[in-house]
């Protein structure tokens, strides 16, 4: 009889099942429109669009609401299913008992005992397999994304290796994509030496590949063909932790802790004293508006550095990488939210330390890139052009003078002094 209810009863833990694939799906809705609420506040607030995010939550939230009545209606159909089920069960078998097999009252009564002991096993079995069921689909998901992050992992290394930056750094027919937009690769056979105790600049429109060969360099990403080299050693598992322990990268988009500001310099070099600190920030432009905050150094900075400018959190940024001496300095548009002053200071503080590390600027504002040892010109992933400023220049129909030209530089200089043809530029 309980193995016939629980037959009868089947169609139930279908139900549960497209149940559950619906919430999962629902509550995956809501939670990525939270985040972006939280994300995007600034922007919603600037364009006066509170309203539309309240109503998006507000129909995410009401399809969450349906779907868990779905849900609950369905184990409550199940529960009284169940419950009418085993009534009749048991009237049919008393009914039998006595009036077709003729069964002593006694051994009805045994009957009634093992039925009454063993349907609410039966019934307890149905209900936890439908609360399994239910929660089967979002067991799924967390899975299969459980396996795409143990996919895209970086590999364990067996053995820890050291490497030194002393020759340079070599990409070798590297080409990278994305694999998941659909678009051409973003690096394409891609032949580039950067040569240690120089400062290699990179430029090119957006798009080109510029911060990708960032990330290619500190081993964020594998190339899909081809290899990145350290001093003629690949970039492999066993040699990225001390590869990276050398590099100091400052990208466009800084990240800053809700922290004081001394606690996120130490982040980058826990044991730093005080005076190297402070010459970390001389270095970056950033000591006297430091030292102008109330607290100093124990000023604290807000979520993600909210509570200082754009400029000051690049500052701040380029100060902590400098605390870590790297090997290798990494700007990634890392003066795009300066002022020209800042700027300036940020240059000569950066041509201070041209021999002493490896420095790679990567930047669309060439005018940063002045007394750069050597510029490379990308263009669709592709290598358009190498050499110096003045070489570059020299070139009548080239890449790095359109470019120039587009910013309003007359890259012809005399001496050290740009000449710029546009008039607020000069100006």
């Amino acid at each position: 009889c309980g193995a016939g209810l629980m037959l009868l009863l089947s169609g139930k833990t279908r139900v549960a099942h497209v149940a559950g694939e619906g919430l999962s799906r629902v509550m995956s809705s809501l939670y990525a429109a939270v985040t972006e609420h939280l994300g995007g506040m600034k922007t919603a607030k600037s364009y006066g669009a509170e309203g539309r995010h309240a109503d998006v939550f507000a129909k995410l939230t009401e399809r969450v609401r349906h779907t868990y009545i779905r849900a609950v209606r369905n184990e409550a159909g199940l529960n009284f299913c169940l419950e009418i089920g085993s009534v009749l069960v048991l009237s049919l078998i008393v009914y039998v008992s006595f009036e077709v097999l003729a069964i002593p009252i006694a051994e009805v009564l045994l009957l009634l005992f093992l039925f009454a002991r063993i349907i609410p096993r039966f019934s307890t079995m149905l209900r936890s397999y439908q609360s399994f069921v239910n929660l089967l689909p979002a067991f799924t998901t967390v899975m299969e994304m459980h396996a795409r992050c143990e996919a895209a992992a970086q590999p364990k290394a067996g053995r820890a290796e050291q490497v030194n930056l002393q020759h340079g750094i070599q990409f070798e027919q590297v080409s990278f994509g994305y694999q998941d937009n659909g678009k051409p690769p973003v690096i394409w056979n891609l032949d580039l030496i950067i040569k240690a105790g120089e400062t290699t600049a990179i430029v090119g429109p957006s798009g080109a590949g510029k911060s990708t060969i960032a990330d290619l360099v500190t081993g964020l990403l594998v190339p899909d063909q081809g290899r990145v080299l350290v001093d003629g050693l690949p970039l492999s598992p066993e040699r990225m932790r001390a590869w990276r322990d050398q590099i100091g990268y400052v990208s466009q988009d800084t990240f800053l802790f809700h922290d004081t500001i001394r606690a996120n310099l130490l982040w980058a070099c826990p044991n730093a004293s005080d005076e190297e600190i402070n010459q970390a920030l001389r270095l970056a432009a950033a000591e006297a508006f430091v030292s102008g905050l109330s607290k100093g150094l124990d000023a604290i900075l807000g979520d993600r550095g909210v509570l200082v400018s754009g400029g000051e959190r690049q500052r701040l940024a380029l100060a902590r990488a400098l605390l870590r001496k790297p090997s290798l300095l990494i700007l990634d548009e890392a003066t795009s939210n300066l002022d020209s002053e800042n700027e300036r200071r940020i240059q000569g503080a950066i041509e201070e330390l041209h021999g002493r590390m490896t420095i790679l600027v990567i930047t669309h504002r060439l005018t940063a890139i002045r007394g750069a040892d050597i510029i490379h010109v990308l263009e669709q992933g592709r290598l358009v052009e190498s050499g110096t400023w003045d070489a570059l220049a020299a070139e009548e129909n080239g890449r790095f003078g359109s470019l120039c030209r587009a910013q309003g530089i007359d890259c012809k200089v005399a001496g050290d002094v740009l000449h710029f043809t546009d008039p607020v530029l000069r100006n």
